[in-house]
């Protein structure tokens, strides 16, 4: 009743019929008192004249003292307190820790001071007291005698709050100059105490904020001190860059205040620190949002069958999990010895962003893997033989060690199943014709097709001049005869590059011997390695299409060719097979007709050319020796299979037994990839290598997984060969270093880029 008509009135408080007015100044404390007056008037209450107390610096209010500086304890019920005799039942010793407890707010440390009468507080507990409990309340008497004195609060100066969490407990204290205002304190609830240390020095602040709301709420300069360094960084942090959903949760709750956040050591912070490790027991609540967060990994995780139990106990029993699920419990150390092991040091380096549940592991919600069951996982990651990038996407939103990355790519590069099913090679580097600055020294052919027709192509290397000559047939006979005739006409070559069918036949190997030339084959299906006469085919079956069309001779056309300068040069290859123009049907001065020796510049062309080529090239060339365990593209199906390499020859090129069927192949450098072991056979790479998330380079990952490479056809005159050298067994392995020097992985020890 008397809140009602009094409440309103600023500057007032009132307790039942107790009314307190207190204000900065006597004028100001007066004109309150003359509104008191009136209400009183108007609403017809009369006050006891013997009890009202006029314009005093200290008034004794509620068991309290207030005056100018603060608020302390009443004397007279200190001295009670002083008097108190031993209680004799357990009914006296609750009337006797309630009275205690009322001077709660100016005893930091009061719930150590209890602890001794607890059992005695117990139901079915004998109530004895002795001499232990004596000694304590006594000592809880000398510290109400020496309380320190709680200052006022004020407004218009700058507020700290120090804020720290034990075990089991949070304290927190504000202050005003230095000066304690207001102390608080609670237990943790037994889902708290599993809270990462991280999150429960957070939750402190929470605590502190939630306590002091009304002191705190609208004040534009809060300084808040935590022990927890770590704590500093994410709470500067924007909300969607707070890795862990309770932190982001607990950090929302502080987003009404606005403060700044300092480190304050743990030594320099006394009452708070004690007030953690000192509370009163009490039934404490869960805030059920944050109770979700701890339960949030473990829920979204589907486990099947006893796979729930298999990582548990797996987790359980791993010599370095488990001194982290005892750490997460128990506290972090202030620091590791150099003697620990390092992946120990790196969970201990990361161990703001750990959660343990059940007895699992989450690193940044991610379920960190024990080392027994890290094979299991990458095989079932690479079931389905998927490619390291989306297998990667898979294994950063859901699985965690140190080095993981680098296992993956280790697994995917020696998977036999993917170096089987492999892209093509993407191209090599360019391995250019030697161009002699002689004309018709080396030359092309080919055999083309027009019209039910074969036709041989020839080309010079030096002036790109193109001889088209009709074949009976395509056997190696008319070959011979069509290529007599030409060099009859231009002189004998000293190469002669051309296909393998039907240049590589013995008639075709005796007719380069007897007429003195160098016959030189490409590898089978390889015919970018005599790129000149393809080139020189496809200009001719142009022409033959054209004449066709148009009704006029081949050879009219050819002349023109011949006599058209070169594609970047201004020259034409009559004018460097001949030194002269042809004359045409073109009216052109008789001078041109003279023979003028060229220069060609072609040389330093084709140099540039194959810089330029070499820019654009993914890859560089693959060299094999002898004996090398290698996959080899089967041309059709574009499947690699295994095989060894028996033979080194000229221009990247190989012989290769194959393991399946044991025939000999030659193939370019272009088909053939090295072979890779099984990855999983050996030691995983994160147990010699830690901290690392990404471990090898991309440049040597790609040379790895994205080649391309194709297969081939046996070379005549070979017989397969059917003793093959086995590839080293894995079990002979002895660690992951020693696999990946022999089997030449990009693995490199990585930064740890979570």
């Amino acid at each position: 009743m008397t809140s009602n008509i009094f409440g309103n009135i600023k500057g007032v408080n009132v307790y039942f019929d107790d009314i307190i007015a207190g204000a900065d100044s006597e004028l100001e404390l007066l004109n309150i008192l003359m509104e008191i007056v009136s209400v009183a008037r108007s609403k017809n209450v009369k006050f006891n004249v013997d009890k009202i107390q006029y314009f005093v610096s200290e008034v004794n209010y509620l068991g309290m003292v207030f005056n100018e500086a603060g608020m302390k304890p009443d004397s007279d019920r200190v001295e009670s307190i002083k008097n108190l005799k031993a209680p004799s039942n357990r009914k006296e010793l609750q009337s006797i820790l309630g009275l205690i407890n009322y001077l709660r707010p100016f005893i930091p440390n009061l719930s150590d001071l209890l602890v001794p009468f607890k059992d005695l507080l117990k139901k079915n507990t004998i109530f004895f007291w002795n001499n232990i409990h004596e000694k304590q309340l006594v000592k809880i008497k000398d510290v109400i005698c020496s309380l320190s004195l709680l200052h006022t609060f004020r407004y218009d100066k700058p507020i700290e709050i120090q804020a720290d969490a034990s075990q089991f407990a949070l304290g927190c204290t504000l202050l005003q100059d230095k000066k304690p205002v207001f102390f608080a304190s609670r237990n943790l609830s037994p889902s708290e105490c599993n809270f990462a240390q991280v999150e429960k020095e957070l939750l402190a602040i929470c605590f502190a904020f939630k306590k002091f709301h009304n002191f705190l709420y609208g004040h534009a300069n809060i300084t808040v001190y935590t022990d927890h360094n770590p704590l500093i960084s994410i709470i500067q942090k924007p909300l969607n860059a707070i890795p862990n959903n309770r932190l982001r949760r607990l950090r929302l709750k502080l987003a009404p205040y606005c403060f700044t956040i300092k480190y304050l050591p743990g030594k320099d912070m006394h009452v708070a620190d004690l007030l953690s490790r000192n509370v009163q027991d009490c039934t404490v609540e869960d805030d059920e949002t944050l109770v979700e967060m701890v339960h949030v990994v473990g829920t979204q995780l589907e486990f099947k069958d006893d796979s729930l139990s298999r990582y548990t106990s797996a987790t359980v029993q791993d010599p370095i999990l488990s001194q982290v699920l005892e750490f997460f419990s128990n506290g972090w150390p202030r620091s590791l010895g150099q003697d620990n092991q390092s992946e120990l040091l790196h969970f201990f380096n990361v161990r703001n962003d750990i959660v343990c549940e059940n007895n699992l592991v989450f690193f940044q919600n991610r379920l960190v893997i024990p080392k027994t069951e890290r094979k299991h996982v990458l095989n079932l990651i690479h079931e389905t033989h998927l490619n390291f990038d989306k297998s990667k996407l898979t294994v950063k939103k859901f699985f965690y060690w140190p080095g993981i990355l680098s296992d993956l790519k280790n697994l995917i590069v020696s998977c036999p199943v993917c170096q089987r099913f492999q892209r093509s090679k993407i191209k090599d580097p360019l391995q250019s014709h030697d161009i002699f600055d002689i004309p018709f020294y080396k030359v092309g052919v080919d055999i083309a097709e027009h019209n039910q027709k074969a036709y041989l192509v020839l080309i010079d290397y030096y002036s790109r001049w193109i001889e088209v000559t009709t074949l009976k047939d395509k056997s190696t006979a008319s070959v011979i005869i069509a290529l007599k005739n030409i060099f009859a006409r231009f002189g004998i070559p000293k190469i002669l590059i051309s296909d393998n069918v039907p240049f590589n036949s013995t008639e075709f190997i005796a007719f380069s011997r007897e007429w003195d030339f160098k016959s030189q084959t490409i590898s089978p299906h390889h015919s970018r390695s005599n790129g000149l006469s393809e080139k020189a085919v496809g200009i001719v079956k142009s022409l033959f299409v054209k004449a066709n069309y148009t009704n006029q001779d081949i050879q009219l056309y050819l002349l023109n060719y011949r006599n058209s300068p070169v594609a970047g040069l201004e020259y034409s290859p009559a004018q460097l097979l001949m030194s002269k123009n042809l004359r045409s049907k073109l009216p052109i001065d008789g001078s041109h007709l003279y023979p003028n020796v060229i220069k060609d510049p072609q040389v330093i062309d084709k140099s540039n050319q194959y810089l330029n080529y070499n820019k654009n090239s993914l890859q560089k060339t693959e060299t094999f020796c002898l004996d090398d365990e290698v996959l080899v593209q089967d041309i059709k199906s574009k499947i690699w299979e295994r095989g060894t390499i028996i033979e080194c020859l000229d221009n990247r090129s190989y012989l290769v037994k194959m393991h399946n069927s044991g025939k000999v192949y030659r193939r370019n450098v272009h088909f053939i990839k090295k072979f890779i072991c099984s990855f999983l056979d050996d030691h995983l790479a994160a147990e010699d290598n830690v901290g690392s998330d990404t471990s090898c380079s991309n440049e040597d990952y790609n040379a790895l997984i994205n080649d391309t490479d194709t297969q081939s056809t046996l070379r005549p005159g070979l017989m397969p060969d059917s003793s093959v050298p086995n590839c080293f067994t894995p079990s002979s392995v002895i660690d992951s270093q020693v696999w990946l020097k022999k089997n030449t992985l990009a693995y490199l020890p990585g930064r740890g880029d979570f």
